[in-house]
Parts: structure tokens; sequence; C-alpha cells
């Protein structure tokens, strides 16, 4: 998810919105109006502009998850999951001695994955959904922090665990081991 909001152009946001809630706090504006860093509308300004931009970059950063986990990954697994399915059938209508339990435990955790893939991308959604209808930008933010940030980190998870069972050509993008040592 990050690699596609950098290829955007998108920076990921390290700063909280905590630390961000106290930037105007009256001892901080004192502190850089003393030392002539900026003027307490500045501040305010820079303030404004961050909680809009976490905004802004968790939305993009949620949307593309939801998107990519629904249109690529998704159908990319179930195809797998299809052909090592037929591939175990075409093996054991040749003989019912051959081994396919590899196969098949594989074939089970990437079914349950899929499930609790579907499921993460849900509850992503609908937390997304409540998201842009907060009326600040610095309610959004907290809620993005609280909530969606806590759901997008619950669908990578279930990718990533679908990511390590599926075969390189299977899988709808470059692995972090391609983009480590490939590229």
């Amino acid at each position: 998810w990050e690699r596609e909001a950098e290829r955007r152009g998108l920076s990921n946001f390290k700063t909280s919105p905590e630390a961000y809630a106290h930037f105007t706090d009256e001892k901080n504006i004192n502190l850089f109006g003393k030392f002539g860093v900026m003027s307490e509308t500045e501040m305010r300004s820079r303030r404004e502009i961050f909680f809009e931009s976490y905004r802004k970059i968790k939305n993009i950063e949620a949307r593309t998850m939801l998107e990519m986990t629904i249109r690529d990954i998704l159908p990319a697994v179930s195809k797998y999951v299809g052909e090592l399915s037929e591939s175990v059938n075409a093996r054991l209508a040749v003989s019912k001695s051959i081994p396919v339990s590899a196969e098949c435990d594989i074939i089970e955790k990437l079914s349950e994955l899929i499930a609790k893939t579907y499921e993460a991308h849900g509850a992503l959604a609908r937390v997304e959904k409540t998201a842009i209808t907060k009326a600040s930008d610095e309610e959004a933010a907290f809620y993005y922090k609280t909530s969606v940030i806590p759901k997008m980190d619950a669908l990578r998870k279930c990718v990533d665990s679908m990511e390590l069972l599926c075969s390189r050509e299977a899988w709808p993008m470059p692995t972090y081991g391609d983009i480590t040592f490939r590229i």
C-alpha cells in the first residue's frame, strides 16, 4: 500500500495528529514567536494544513487498499486456489495414492484467508465511509488514526499472509523480495 502511495507521490505521514493538536498550544506559540521561527498565524495555518493533508492522504491510502484488494488481490488468489484445486483433482484422477496434502493445506489456508480478507475489506470500507463524513479535518484525522488505520492494518495482515502462500506467478504485483532484490 505504501508503495502505491509513494508511486502516486504521497508521503507516508509519520507525525501523529496528537502532536499537531498541541502545535498551537500557548507555550509553543510563545516559544516559536520568541525566537522568530514563525508567527501564531503561521503556526495555526500549518496546523490546519497538516490536518487537511493527513485526512486526504489517509483517505487515498485507504481507498487504494480497498481498490487493490477487490480488483487485484482477491481475484488473483481465487484464481490460484482454483488452479491448485484443478491440479489436485487431476493428480488424484491418475492415482488416489499420489500425495496432495501440501496443496490441500495451501488451498485451505488461502480459502480461509480469502474469507478473512473479504471481511477485513468490508470493515475498512465501512469505517472509511464514516471517515469521509467527519465535519472537520482535525476530527477526521483523529478518526483515521483511531479507526481507519487499525482496519487498514488488519487488511494488510491478511493480504501479507496470502502473499506468502501464493506463487510468484500468481501474485498480481511485485513482492517485497522482487522490489528489494530484482529491481
